[in-house]
């Protein structure tokens, strides 16, 4: 097809009957056609390279190179296999219909010809071609968007990776120095507002190193390279050191973080540190998300099909449907305002997903509003490991 637009169709005529010729040429012009002709196969190759048709009406039975290799030529000859080719045979027998298409025909006509069909084929196969045109420019398009896009996220996976592993080192000497500082190890420092100061500059610290943590995993989720180290542990004794390391923290000071009863809790073949990440995690949102005077439940129960629902549940101020799912989307805010109530980079709860999903497992939000959330983590019963059965 010609690489220019044209408003009238070039169709190139191949047959060595000078008649058959003319008497197309007049019906194809008389219909808005333009046309060339060409007397024999190796014509036709001049004429297709010179003049680029649209679609092409070959005789399939000529002296010397005959329509079928007449129609293999073309095609090799192309670039792509576009060009629309209609094969014009007095032969109706199912072997030469069945070499036309062979040899990359688009369709056939039989002699003698319904010139009104003959028309309207040709017309067809121009729409088609013209449809079929379109889409693989559509596709080509949206192929190098994607390949733009994979660069795009590709750089911006490698630069959020470089900036968090920048940033940690003298986040560390940060916190490190406060809290020398903050300890008085070389004598009084005088003034109270001094320890003040020195304490704020410490949790800053505290948490900016704990959001690019946050970036630097959820970097390493996206590009592929978070790899799972599974071990067999109890899942229990696991709740309750993260529960002790948790109520360490300054936001779970004097809160009633709760551990259901130990019995049932299996041991569990997964990663030990994603598991513990997204239990942190999720007591982090249910104490930030509910009042002080508010216990958050943490609880394990398998389910029908043998799958561990681990659990954790406040009476805080609760989510939409709409807003659950939001929260599971990185970087985003329940609340996006700037001046929005609760921190936060919005990663924690998509961190969880991804981390179960790795898993094999699965997250589900049942929350309502002004009423609390429950989070569950499902893992999938093949992570648990068989009791061993003792005499």
């Amino acid at each position: 097809m010609s690489s220019s637009p044209r408003t009238t169709p070039v169709i190139l005529v191949v047959d060595d009957d000078p008649t058959q010729r003319y008497l197309c040429r007049q019906v194809l012009e008389t219909a808005g056609f333009a046309v060339e002709e060409a007397d024999s196969g190796a014509s036709a190759l001049e004429v297709f390279a010179s003049c680029s048709p649209d679609a092409i009406l070959l005789d399939v039975v000529m002296p010397g190179m005959d329509g079928f290799a007449t129609c293999s030529r073309l095609r090799a000859e192309e670039a792509e296999r576009s060009t629309p080719i209609l094969m014009v045979t007095g032969l109706d027998d199912v072997a030469s219909i069945e070499r036309s298409y062979t040899t990359g025909a688009t369709d056939f006509i039989s002699k003698p010809f319904n010139w009104t069909i003959l028309v309207q084929r040709i017309r067809y196969m121009l729409r088609a071609n013209e449809t079929l045109h379109r889409l693989q420019l559509s596709e080509r398009r949206l192929a190098a968007a994607r390949d733009q896009a994979e660069q795009a996220d590709e750089a911006k996976t490698m630069f959020m990776a470089n900036m968090s592993h920048e940033l940690r080192t003298p986040l560390n000497a940060i916190i490190g120095f406060s809290t020398l500082v903050r300890s008085q190890v070389f004598g009084d420092l005088g003034n109270p507002k001094y320890l003040e100061y020195i304490a704020d500059i410490e949790t800053a610290g505290v948490h900016m190193r704990a959001l690019v943590e946050d970036i630097l995993t959820m970097t390493r989720l996206d590009s592929g390279h978070y790899v799972l180290a599974p071990a067999a542990f109890d899942l229990h004794e696991l709740a309750l050191s993260t529960m002790a390391l948790f109520r360490g923290t300054e936001m779970a000071a004097d809160r009633d973080v709760r551990l259901a009863d130990g019995n049932g809790w299996p041991v569990i073949e997964a990663d030990e540190r994603a598991v513990r990440q997204m239990l942190l995690n999720l007591l982090s949102n249910a104490v930030k998300f509910s009042a002080a005077d508010q216990p958050v439940a943490v609880a394990c129960r398998p389910d029908p099909l043998g799958n561990i629902r681990l659990s954790v549940t406040d009476n805080g101020i609760g989510m939409t449907e709409a807003e659950a799912a939001l929260a599971l989307v990185p970087f985003r805010q329940v609340d996006g305002r700037i001046a929005r109530k609760y921190e936060g980079a919005g990663l924690g709860l998509s961190i969880v997903k991804k981390l179960i999903e790795l898993h094999g497992g699965s997250i589900q939000i049942d929350s309502r509003p002004d009423v609390g959330t429950c989070v569950t983590l499902s893992f999938p019963a093949a992570r648990v490991v068989p009791a061993s059965g003792g005499a």
